[in-house]
């Protein structure tokens, strides 16, 4: 009897935006991982998830897994305080109100450089956004854009 290959499905790690919904599904996502890591060594997020996608803040984390799954196991509060800091305040009970693009684009920066849009080892980075002079969603894709700066696609 000749024996089958078991087929992985696709499996997509998608993390939402809204500042600290996205960060914590982050958080989660590095607890889950931390327990996988002690049973298997040789555990890689890329190889549970085919596809990552992030919106807004869910983007940006995302887009620091692609090359880099141990930021899971790091402590990042310092990095979370940087974003917080890119908020621009009402004088009304200090509501945050919108993002600083400026400060923003200077933490970004700092983590991605000059890096193009890619992700490694054949996983696929979608980053959506929404484009106010079409009035339309667009969604940026790593098999296709690669030779955009992941900088512009995170800012998107």
């Amino acid at each position: 009897m000749e024996e089958k290959a078991h087929i992985r499905s696709p499996a997509c790690l998608c993390i939402d935006g809204g500042g600290v919904r996205g960060i914590a599904a982050f958080t989660c996502l590095g607890e889950m991982a931390r327990d996988f890591i002690t049973q298997d060594e040789e555990f890689r997020l890329h190889n549970v998830f085919d596809t990552f996608v992030g919106v807004s803040i869910g983007g940006f984390l995302v887009s620091l897994l692609r090359d880099n799954t141990s930021i899971l196991y790091e402590p990042i509060d310092a990095l979370f305080i940087k974003l917080s800091q890119c908020l621009s305040y009402t004088t009304f009970l200090h509501v945050p109100r919108k993002q600083n693009s400026a400060r923003l684009w200077k933490v970004y920066h700092e983590c991605f450089g000059e890096t193009l849009f890619y992700a490694p080892d054949n996983v696929r980075l979608l980053i959506p956004c929404y484009n106010i002079t079409t009035q339309q969603m667009y969604v940026f894709d790593s098999r296709v854009e690669s030779d955009i700066k992941l900088i512009d696609v995170i800012m998107a």
